[in-house]
């Protein structure tokens, strides 16, 4: 997808698909151009967010599951 408007649609339908959808954040770690965000999901489930920047663009971006 390109564009801001691109990425708007994309969201405004994934999000309107989860109307229960929550986070509540355990912790965040920070390391050399890595941003790690530990929460909890609207299911429960355990989950670790990695982002990884060039500059201040999220270059790749990836969930890890708990279970």
């Amino acid at each position: 997808m390109r564009g801001k408007a691109a990425l708007r649609q994309y969201w405004t339908a994934a999000l309107a698909a989860l109307p229960g959808l929550r986070f509540d954040v355990i912790d965040v770690y920070q390391g050399q151009s890595v941003l790690v965000i530990n929460y909890r999901n609207e299911r429960g489930r355990l989950v670790n967010e990695v982002l990884e920047f060039d500059g201040d663009r999220v270059r790749r971006g990836h969930g890890t599951y708990r279970d």
